[in-house]
């Protein structure tokens, strides 16, 4: 890796790819330069598909190939510690989609290699870094809606596919890995610290998979939160903060990529109307 391009290689075929090799190729210091399949015919059709350089046969194979800096894993959540573990040991830095890992047994092992072998691994929770967030947890460190005392975030999706690999129990599928992540990163990051206290509840399917959950979180300073997911729902992307006396609230998509309104809804009069940012990337309302 040069101090002027990171070269990437995709660790799979899978359909989110797409989404960051764009990214890659309109980043100015990242070149894609290889994909990897375990089938070679599907590796080589993939690269000609996406005129990217070179296919490999194998994981194992592009983790060997030295003019690879960085891979991303798109892997099904049950084999993300597998291969995150494996890319360290060969001294490839690690974007890994999400949830990292599926146990605090497989996160460890992860963080541990990234260590012995002084790479990074990091997980692709693209929201947490995008200025839709951090507008976010400006407003509310500001008191913009009041001082915060409950967040309810919900995250839905109708999954009808059959066979879709996110029903497979055995490689780490359930609204829980899927959703779940969503909704409790985001709510972390904007009131900026940990749960001391969670409860959890939820509903299994056929096949013993969660189909939805919801989750109870106790934060300092009398906070709390509530976060429900579920894969078989009307489509709903939506987080609420509540805070104690005027009914406030703060609707945020977390998927600032397809929708990046942020919407203020208060009856507080002293609320400042102006918008932060420009654009569409925030809008601010204030209703009295």
């Amino acid at each position: 890796m040069t101090a002027q391009c990171v070269r990437w290689g995709l660790l799979s075929t899978a359909r989110i790819n797409e989404r960051l090799i764009r990214s890659i190729r309109t980043a100015e210091r990242s070149e894609l330069v290889a994909v990897a399949s375990r089938d070679s015919t599907r590796a080589l059709d993939y690269a000609a598909e996406w005129s990217i350089p070179r296919a490999h046969g194998s994981y194992e194979a592009l983790l060997q190939d030295p003019e690879i800096d960085c891979v991303y894993i798109s892997l099904p959540n049950g084999l993300h510690t597998e291969w995150a573990v494996k890319a360290a040991q060969a001294k490839k830095h690690t974007l890994c989609e999400k949830p990292l890992a599926v146990s605090v047994e497989g996160v460890q092992r992860m963080a541990a290699a990234a260590r012995e072998n002084r790479v990074i691994i990091q997980e692709a929770t693209m929201m947490r870094f995008h200025r839709q967030l951090h507008t976010v947890r400006d407003l509310l460190a500001e008191q913009s809606i009041g001082d915060i005392r409950f967040v309810r975030a919900v995250f839905s999706i109708d999954m009808q596919r059959a066979g879709d690999i996110r029903f497979d129990p055995e490689i780490g599928g359930g609204c829980l890995w899927d959703l779940g992540s969503y909704p409790v990163s985001f709510t972390r990051a904007v009131l900026q610290e940990d749960p001391i206290e969670a409860n959890a509840s939820q509903v299994l399917s056929d096949t013993a998979l969660t189909s939805s959950s919801l989750a109870n979180c106790g934060f300092r300073r009398e906070r709390s939160c509530s976060l429900s997911r579920r894969s078989r729902d009307y489509p709903t992307r939506k987080y609420r903060f509540l805070e104690r006396v005027a009914p406030s609230n703060l609707i945020n998509p977390t998927q600032p990529t397809v929708g990046r309104m942020v919407t203020c809804e208060s009856r507080a009069k002293s609320i400042d109307p102006t918008p932060r940012l420009s654009g569409t990337l925030l809008s601010w309302t204030s209703r009295h």
